[in-house]
């Protein structure tokens, strides 16, 4: 008897575990887009703020104060010019069960700001990235949480995102973040936040291109990838729930790039 009381009590406090972990990274990938940062980096959530892994089965991240969600872009099909295709973004989201070791959380379309009082002016993109403020303007924006429940990158929640463009207007924002990486290599201050600090990464191999940076200064440390696939940008912010410097997890930027890519080929 006293060992299955040990038993239980144990799976308890591992499940318990699990699950803070999982509401830790929710919370420390809370950015500017979706829960009223500034700056797009992961930060947690104010006290009162509900989580968008707490209560329901269909959960939802809280818009920023003000935020006028009615007016973001909504989720309709968009068409490639490359693939010649209609894209439903919806549809070719990742969703629960496409990442066994990932729980994914619908995130609501919200509104967002371009970036103010960039200085140098040279890392504007850079901060209007962050805030998923692109131009231009997309026609259809879907967003997702995908939230490490096991494995190696347990304590890490990615924002995932697809925003839908033309493909001269997606390469566009790639070419001029690419620039804006290079030039903010001594980082920028403004925007409503101190000096962030810049560094870029080594792209990924997937998708049409891609932009790894990462970034730093006040609140949580940010690594980001952005992917263009056709007339699609695909967007991945990944925070720690320890503050820590993160890494991005891979087979999430693959997966979405690769359910993407399977409906326009």
């Amino acid at each position: 008897m006293t060992k299955r009381r040990r038993a239980r009590g144990t799976g308890r406090a591992g499940a318990q575990k699990l699950r803070a972990a999982v509401l830790a990274a929710v919370l420390a990938v809370t950015v500017s887009a979706c829960g009223g940062g500034a700056d797009g980096e992961g930060r947690a959530a104010p006290a009162g703020t509900d989580s968008p892994i707490a209560g329901s089965a269909s959960p939802a991240a809280t818009p920023a104060p003000g935020a006028d969600a009615s007016a973001a872009p909504t989720a309709r099909p968009s068409r490639s010019p490359a693939a010649g295709a209609a894209v439903d973004l919806e549809a070719v989201a990742l969703k629960p069960g496409d990442l066994a070791e990932f729980r994914m959380v619908d995130v609501p379309p919200i509104r967002t700001e371009p970036a103010r009082d960039v200085s140098p002016a040279a890392c504007r993109t850079v901060a209007e990235v962050r805030r998923e403020a692109y131009d231009p303007a997309p026609s259809a924006l879907v967003r997702r949480y995908a939230v490490a429940t096991r494995g190696e990158h347990l304590g890490t929640g990615t924002q995932v995102s697809l925003a839908a463009s033309t493909e001269d207007g997606a390469r566009a924002v790639l070419a001029a973040l690419r620039d804006a990486v290079r030039a903010c290599a001594g980082g920028y201050t403004g925007d409503g936040r101190g000096t962030t600090a810049v560094t870029s990464g080594t792209p990924l191999d997937v998708g049409d291109e891609s932009v790894s940076f990462h970034t730093s200064g006040r609140g949580t440390p940010t690594a980001y990838v952005l992917v263009r696939q056709g007339s699609v940008l695909l967007r991945f912010a990944a925070s720690s729930a320890t503050g820590g410097e993160p890494r991005m997890p891979v087979p999430v930027v693959v997966q979405q790039v690769m359910k993407l890519r399977a409906a326009t080929d």
